[in-house]
């Protein structure tokens, strides 16, 4: 009997550290994307100028992070790729990227209900743009 108490009382107290433990990982994570958002400015990038080719970058912090690929022909933004988006339920975000492709521009609306995962595209494609075609 008095076994079986110690063993009851341990698998809760190991319990309890486990959600303890997760609790403190899912706060710290909040509050470090809500510190990288707070800060974040998508900077203007004049597609015009850009030169023919094409552009990779990434961008974001766990849980949400996008890689890009943006190809450019002739002054135009031809085509983006999400090679990789981690967002949680933030995947209605990928639509952002029509609405760059349609505006040629980076400053468009993010997409309701999923305002992080678009900021992240974003400043994503910004990376990707502003760090030149790759292989030159």
């Amino acid at each position: 009997m008095r076994l079986r108490l110690i063993l009851l009382v341990g698998a809760m107290v190991f319990v309890l550290g486990v959600v303890s433990f997760g609790t403190f990982v899912f706060l710290e994570m909040n509050r470090s994307m809500d510190d990288m958002l707070e800060n974040l400015v998508i900077r203007p990038v004049n597609i015009a100028e850009l030169a023919d080719g094409s552009y990779l970058g990434e961008f974001g912090q766990r849980p949400v992070m996008a890689s890009v690929r943006a190809s450019v022909s002739n002054g135009y933004l031809d085509d983006i790729t999400l090679l990789q988006h981690e967002h949680g339920r933030g995947s209605d975000g990928e639509a952002v990227v029509q609405r760059v492709l349609a505006e040629q521009s980076l400053d468009v609306d993010a997409i309701s209900g999923a305002t992080i995962s678009s900021l992240v595209i974003l400043k994503a494609i910004e990376v990707a743009l502003l760090g030149g075609p790759v292989g030159r």
